[in-house]
């Protein structure tokens, strides 16, 4: 299967992936003149968690009890000291014999 991209298209994949580096590069720029104090310090600890949550949350609620499962037991075994890529592997390994053994 080849997928052939219009010109178009790939304009707007480059617009898109310009606008997003300007953003990223002046958001650096711009916090340099940001105080960091408590509140933004305790917002930047925060946002790693909160970008996470978005991502998963709506998986979870598509996807039901498999990725829920699937979730808890990559964020114990993360905990447990198994480290991140095993917690994936063995998270997605399991969420795969669930559907498989559920069909």
């Amino acid at each position: 299967m080849t997928m052939d991209a219009s010109v178009p298209a790939m304009a707007v994949i480059l617009a898109m992936a310009a606008v997003t580096l300007f953003a990223r590069w002046i958001g650096y720029y711009l916090i340099g003149f940001v105080k960091v104090g408590p509140r933004v310090e305790a917002a930047f600890q925060t946002l790693p968690g909160a970008v996470v949550m978005a991502t998963i949350l709506p998986i979870i609620v598509r996807e039901g009890v498999v990725a829920l499962a699937a979730v808890l037991v990559s964020v114990l075994m993360a905990r447990r000291g198994f480290g991140d890529f095993a917690a994936v592997v063995v998270a997605l390994g399991m969420a795969i014999a669930w559907r498989y053994m559920s069909v």
